[in-house]
Protein backbone atom coordinates (compact mmCIF):
# COMPACT_ATOMS: atom_id res chain seq x y z
CA UNK A 1 0.00 0.00 0.00
CA UNK A 2 2.82 2.38 0.87
CA UNK A 3 4.58 2.04 -2.48
CA UNK A 4 1.35 2.32 -4.44
CA UNK A 5 0.35 5.47 -2.60
CA UNK A 6 3.82 6.96 -3.06
CA UNK A 7 3.76 6.12 -6.76
CA UNK A 8 0.37 7.80 -7.17
CA UNK A 9 1.57 10.94 -5.38
CA UNK A 10 4.72 11.02 -7.48
CA UNK A 11 2.67 10.82 -10.67
CA UNK A 12 0.39 13.65 -9.52
CA UNK A 13 3.42 15.81 -8.65
CA UNK A 14 5.00 15.12 -12.05
CA UNK A 15 1.86 16.25 -13.88
CA UNK A 16 1.42 19.32 -11.66
CA UNK A 17 -1.76 18.24 -9.85
CA UNK A 18 -0.10 18.06 -6.43
CA UNK A 19 2.64 19.92 -4.58
CA UNK A 20 5.88 17.99 -3.96
CA UNK A 21 5.74 18.43 -0.17
CA UNK A 22 3.79 15.16 0.49
CA UNK A 23 6.63 13.18 -1.05
CA UNK A 24 9.03 14.52 1.59
CA UNK A 25 6.69 13.97 4.55
CA UNK A 26 5.00 10.68 3.74
CA UNK A 27 3.95 8.87 6.94
CA UNK A 28 1.59 6.35 5.43
CA UNK A 29 3.29 3.17 6.58
CA UNK A 30 2.26 1.76 9.95
CA UNK A 31 5.74 1.49 11.45
CA UNK A 32 6.41 5.23 10.99
CA UNK A 33 2.94 6.14 12.23
CA UNK A 34 3.24 4.09 15.42
CA UNK A 35 6.67 5.59 16.21
CA UNK A 36 5.19 9.06 16.84
CA UNK A 37 4.42 10.14 20.39
CA UNK A 38 0.93 11.58 20.06
CA UNK A 39 -0.60 13.66 22.86
CA UNK A 40 -4.19 12.74 21.94
CA UNK A 41 -6.16 9.80 23.33
CA UNK A 42 -8.35 8.10 20.71
CA UNK A 43 -11.22 5.87 21.78
CA UNK A 44 -12.98 3.27 19.66
CA UNK A 45 -16.39 1.81 20.46
CA UNK A 46 -15.42 -1.47 18.80
CA UNK A 47 -11.64 -1.98 19.17
CA UNK A 48 -9.97 -4.52 16.95
CA UNK A 49 -7.20 -6.94 17.94
CA UNK A 50 -4.36 -4.47 17.30
CA UNK A 51 -6.12 -1.67 19.18
CA UNK A 52 -6.88 -3.92 22.15
CA UNK A 53 -3.26 -5.05 22.38
CA UNK A 54 -1.87 -1.49 22.22
CA UNK A 55 -4.53 -0.13 24.56
CA UNK A 56 -3.06 -1.90 27.59
CA UNK A 57 0.35 -0.38 26.91
CA UNK A 58 -1.08 3.11 26.44
CA UNK A 59 -3.22 2.96 29.57
CA UNK A 60 -0.26 1.90 31.66
CA UNK A 61 1.66 4.97 30.42
CA UNK A 62 -1.15 7.31 31.49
Amino acid sequence: MYRGDRSRKKLLVNYGFRLPSPLKTDHSNLKNFESYDFQTVYVSATPGHMKSRNQIILLSKL
